[in-house]
């Protein structure tokens, strides 16, 4: 993720407080570098940190999908928990595409949330 030079969109069911500290350095310094940072998550996420992060994570109901997309380009897909957990067992894939990255993206946001900015 760290390589995008316009945009990162993560999907992620259910994130961890500890993993999202991690990454929210990385974020804060792609978005400094002219990237734009876009994390959704399942509105469920019972976590009071998170909920603080208010602006900096966009919850959706009934989200259950894993992925990213960097730059429209380049996909991870799969059943790993990206800011999650870690899972013992995992699969991804890694897809470049820019059609598949587009309906990803286009499947979880309207085009007004990609003027927010996150970070």
């Amino acid at each position: 993720m760290n390589q995008a030079r316009r945009e990162v969109v993560v999907c992620c069911s259910n994130i961890s407080w500890k993993t999202f500290k991690e990454y929210k350095l990385l974020f804060e310094e792609m978005e400094n570098h002219g990237s734009r940072i876009y994390i959704f998550t399942n509105e469920s996420n019972d976590n009071s940190n998170l909920e603080r992060e208010n602006g900096k994570l966009i919850f959706r109901k009934n989200l259950y999908e894993q992925f990213a997309v960097i730059d429209r380009k380049i996909v991870w897909y799969g059943n790993i928990n990206l800011i999650g957990e870690d899972a013992e067992e995992g699969r991804v894939m890694r897809i470049v595409d820019s059609r598949i990255a587009d309906e990803l993206v286009s499947g979880m946001v309207e085009e007004d949330t990609l003027q927010m900015k996150l970070f």
